[in-house]
């Protein structure tokens, strides 16, 4: 008789085990649901927000593409302007995501445009006309600093506002020039972001 009571105390035991573990297994399903759809009715716009400066605004004039519109005041010893920028991200082009800028300045009627980054590429663009003074070494030149790789799923963007000087024929950038570092990089963009979902309802995507 002590056996028998062992033997289904045991049993209830187990099952009681195996229905929480299935109980456990169907909240976690349940939750990985809820994270795809989430993440499947975020648009464009909502996947690169979070990390948009207060200067910019994010609009889709399409149904697969982004723009992002910044207008940044500097108001710093070393650099005091206005710049107006326009970043246009393309994730879900068929030879590969692409991004183009453009850099706007109206007290020197500068209107600069980068078209056609592809993924893979990394450059910093001189932006002729705009300098900002660099402590001892005089002024340095502004560049759009542009970055995207990878492929929708996983694409990696990085754009916004550096300034680079040449001393003793090294390239020494913004941030590592005391003070300056304080107002360059700016960034409007630098991070990892997932468009699969939104480029999915494109039958044209690259599949990288």
């Amino acid at each position: 008789m002590r056996l028998l009571t062992t033997m289904c105390f045991g049993i209830l035991t187990l099952s009681a085990q195996g229905k929480s573990a299935l109980r456990a297994e169907s909240e976690e399903a349940h939750d990985r649901r809820d994270l795809l759809q989430l993440s499947n009715n975020q648009t464009a716009c909502d996947v690169i927000r979070d990390d948009l400066p207060d200067e910019c605004a994010c609009v889709e004039p399409g149904r697969w593409s982004v723009v992002v519109e910044c207008l940044k005041e500097f108001n710093g010893e070393y650099f005091n302007d206005t710049i107006g920028m326009k970043v246009v991200i393309d994730p879900c082009d068929p030879l590969g995501s692409k991004m183009a800028v453009e850099v706007v300045e109206k007290k020197h009627e500068i209107d600069y445009k980068i078209a056609g980054v592809r993924a893979g590429e990394q450059k910093n663009f001189p932006i002729p006309g705009l300098s900002i003074i660099v402590p001892v070494l005089g002024h340095a030149g502004l560049d759009a600093a542009v970055y995207i790789g990878g492929n929708p799923d996983l694409l990696t963007l990085k754009v916004g506002l550096n300034a680079c000087v040449v001393v003793h024929d090294k390239n020494v950038c913004a941030s590592s020039i005391p003070g300056v570092n304080k107002i360059l990089p700016w960034w409007i963009l630098k991070g990892e972001y997932s468009f699969g979902h939104v480029c999915r309802g494109n039958s044209t995507v690259a599949v990288m």
